[in-house]
């Protein structure tokens, strides 16, 4: 996980310009296709009661790298705000905090020998806030478009309610919403992965040797009989629930559930799985121009290869256009990668970190085993 001072460098590729009328590829990276959905969205904020200038986020729908036509991902170009509502902060030795505002919702301290960590989360049975609740209504237009096309709109919605949320991770950089749970590429929670997130304790030690950690939910989950439960469960016996919302946590190597926790309770009720839209820094790699350019020299050596008469009465396989397409389109599209969570130094460093420990965890009645080190005399920020 990244770290930056107090106020957040985000790691920028390149805002995506605008295009131009007279030519709908001019200006726009790796020769997007003509026709392609581009959006714009600037908003005000209002963070700790007072406006901040308006965000501004670009976004444009991305397929999977080697199938055109599959929608893969919505990726985010964001400006003009430099801090996120919903922060990771770190200080020495290996802690994390994660904080709405000034409001903290979970700590993390890694073990020394890295096989996991001790986890601390807030108490609290009222929705976080992160984005507003999904009227019900909504819920039934989207479904009705067809889950393929429900998911990019559903990335689509939260996109624009982070963008409007004082509470939102987003902060300036590049990010993308994509349709997948883990590093697995799951595009869904499985009835063993919603059963393993809600199994999360509000005090834990997680082992992430050769496991993958399950989401975090960050509240604690609604009664079974809370109206929006009973509501959702009838929409997962129709298959047709909402995503649940996560964030990457590259520090945690795991997601916390930013939306989502009565809809993962109403799946598990059910029996069913549920899909998921991950939210995370994002950015492109291509491979270098040189090899490139090898690959092109030898996909055009072999048409000519294929072609002789001497091959063609051998019978030999021909190297046709379709094979060729895949190797060209492997060597030149981008790769999308996963960038590291940006974090800030944390206010006060370790000391302020103590207190705050100690406070939830005499509030709660748990014990600080591993979270704190009383042999740490100074604190080190």
């Amino acid at each position: 996980m990244r770290t930056a001072s107090r106020r957040c460098r985000a790691i920028t590729v390149g805002k995506i310009p605008g295009r131009d009328r007279k030519n709908p590829n001019r200006g726009c990276p790796h020769g997007l296709p003509r026709g392609l959905d581009m959006g714009v969205l600037v908003t005000p904020v209002i963070i700790s009661g007072r406006y901040h200038r308006a965000m501004k986020m670009h976004w444009r729908d991305i397929d999977r790298r080697l199938e055109p036509g599959t929608w893969e991902r919505l990726r985010l170009s964001v400006s003009e705000r430099s801090v996120a509502g919903f922060a990771v902060s770190v200080c020495r030795p290996s802690c994390i905090r994660l904080s709405i505002g000034e409001m903290p919702v979970l700590w993390a301290r890694v073990s020394e020998d890295y096989y996991g960590y001790e986890v601390l989360r807030a108490r609290a049975a009222e929705s976080r806030g992160i984005v507003p609740p999904i009227p019900f209504k909504v819920a039934d237009q989207i479904a009705a478009q067809g889950p393929d096309s429900a998911l990019r709109a559903w990335a689509r919605h939260f996109a624009q309610a982070l963008a409007e949320s004082p509470n939102s991770p987003l902060s300036n950089g590049e990010w993308s919403l994509h349709a997948g749970v883990d590093r697995r590429g799951h595009s869904a929670l499985s009835v063993q992965d919603i059963a393993g997130t809600l199994m999360h304790q509000s005090r834990e030690y997680v082992d992430w040797d050769h496991v993958d950690v399950r989401p975090f939910p960050l509240r604690a989950m609604s009664p079974d009989d809370s109206g929006r439960v009973k509501a959702w469960r009838k929409l997962a016996r129709r298959d047709e629930l909402p995503p649940v919302l996560l964030y990457w946590i590259s520090g945690l190597v795991a997601s916390v559930v930013l939306d989502g926790h009565d809809r993962l309770l109403a799946a598990h009720l059910e029996g069913k799985p549920i899909r998921a839209l991950t939210l995370g820094r994002f950015y492109e790699t291509s491979r270098e121009a040189e090899e490139q350019q090898t690959i092109w020299n030898a996909v055009g050596m072999a048409f000519e290869h294929t072609d002789t008469k001497e091959n063609q009465h051998q019978g030999n396989r021909r190297f046709g256009a379709d094979k060729a397409n895949r190797i060209l389109l492997d060597a030149f599209t981008p790769y999308r990668m996963q960038a590291p969570t940006m974090a800030t130094n944390l206010d006060g460093g370790y000391a302020h970190w103590m207190t705050e420990v100690r406070s939830e965890a005499a509030h709660q009645g748990s014990d600080v085993d591993g979270l704190v080190d009383e042999t740490t005399s100074s604190p080190v920020s």
